[in-house]
């Protein structure tokens, strides 16, 4: 509940400042060398194809800030599902797909308990210096003072009903815990893309309450995400690049691709 608190305070009250282009080139220029060639072409590919996807789903707007607003908006009310009617182009949402798991991007943001935490040491050092930021600040919660709560009396205990299970059974409960825990996908601890928005993306204050509260606060609710951008809509150039990146990975990659797996 804090983290969730505290990404409402920054993302809700970010203002948005207007940017040379020449700016925005320069630090999209830094941005891409840091995140690496394989993942800038997968991510420029996912923008082209948002692009052409709200020309073909929202024609009645010649306005592209109101056409983005009208996608986050068809998904928030729609439960984060696509919907029928969108025209998608499954043959690029599959290339989409394809080019986030080669080029490891999809790792950047979601990762298999399989998979090895082989985090970037630059990536780690910028999530420290903005979690260290915000806990010598004295109106947020210390570590210390958060361990203090006794999760015991937070936690509904889960009592097997007297049921002895014998040794056997226990060993064969973990073994099948352990492989479900392999198979499932879960929020990466350490973020590259956001890494780097904060690093780069100096100059606008929104994306940079954007990056920094997505690293502090991890695994953020799509909804949540959603209601911030529809709530600041007057005050958001979704023209920019850094803000086309943020929206894609944010709501496109991860939703739309959805029709690929519900039609299949």
């Amino acid at each position: 509940m804090t983290r969730l608190v505290l990404l409402v305070s920054l993302v809700l009250a970010c203002s948005c400042s207007s940017l040379e282009s020449q700016k925005v080139d320069s630090e999209l220029e830094q941005f891409n060398s840091f995140l690496g060639l394989q993942k800038v072409e997968a991510l420029d590919l996912a923008v082209d194809s948002f692009n052409k996807f709200l020309k073909r789903n929202y024609r009645s707007s010649s306005d592209y800030n109101q056409r983005v607003i009208s996608f986050i908006q068809d998904l928030y009310d729609n439960d984060f599902h696509p919907l029928k009617h969108w025209n998608i182009d499954t043959t690029e949402i599959r290339e989409i797909l394809n080019r986030f798991e080669n080029s490891e991007l999809r790792k950047d943001f979601y990762r298999f308990g399989y998979e090895p935490s082989d985090y970037n040491h630059e990536v780690i050092k910028i999530y420290d210096y903005v979690l260290d930021s915000i806990m010598n600040q004295n109106n947020y919660p210390k570590l210390g003072e958060l361990a203090d709560i006794d999760l015991e009396e937070e936690i509904i205990p889960i009592i097997r009903d007297s049921v002895v299970l014998s040794d056997s059974i226990i060993e064969l409960e973990r073994i099948q815990d352990s492989i479900d825990d392999a198979n499932s996908l879960y929020t990466a601890e350490y973020n590259t893309f956001y890494a780097g928005l904060y690093k780069f993306a100096k100059a606008d204050t929104l994306i940079q309450d954007i990056a920094f509260s997505y690293i502090l606060a991890g695994d953020v609710s799509p909804s949540l995400k959603a209601e911030a951008y529809l709530t600041n809509k007057d005050d958001i150039d979704f023209s920019n690049p850094f803000i086309q990146r943020i929206i894609v990975t944010d709501f496109y990659w991860t939703f739309v691709s959805r029709r690929l797996y519900e039609n299949s």
